[in-house]
């Protein structure tokens, strides 16, 4: 049986891997903002917001605020996204953009940054 350090070390890598792949889709569609690359920011959020909600109860205490955070966003961002593709019909190489309905829906950077410092910190006391 795996101990629950372990668990949680493998929950947050997996964690820090999927955001740092929605990080390099985001980075792919501001150089070129058509709906293929908005598309695979997409499938990177989506990959994110089924590995916290999977596994909720291997949240750390210290970062539970920033992972809900992270859920909040995604939620409202989807939800925008799908509407916003329903009503533009895009094709993949079709501009795609769109803004935020209010402030509230901007992403957490601070939620990641402290995401990415856990992982960071915890890379360490893991191997110790």
């Amino acid at each position: 049986m795996e101990n629950p350090s372990r668990k949680t070390e493998k929950y947050i890598k997996t964690l820090y891997l999927l955001m740092q792949l929605s990080r390099k889709a985001y980075a792919k569609y501001l150089q070129n903002k058509i709906y293929l690359h908005a598309s695979a920011i997409l499938a990177a959020n989506q990959k994110i917001y089924q590995h916290i909600i999977s596994n909720l109860d291997r949240v750390p205490s210290e970062i539970e605020d920033e992972v809900l955070d992270i859920i909040n966003h995604y939620d409202i961002w989807m939800l925008q996204f799908r509407e916003f593709e329903k009503l533009k019909k895009p094709d993949l190489k079709d501009e795609f953009i769109f803004y935020h309905i209010d402030e509230n829906c901007a992403f957490p950077k601070d939620a990641e940054k402290t995401i990415f410092n856990y992982y960071q910190q915890s890379i360490n006391t893991f191997h110790e």
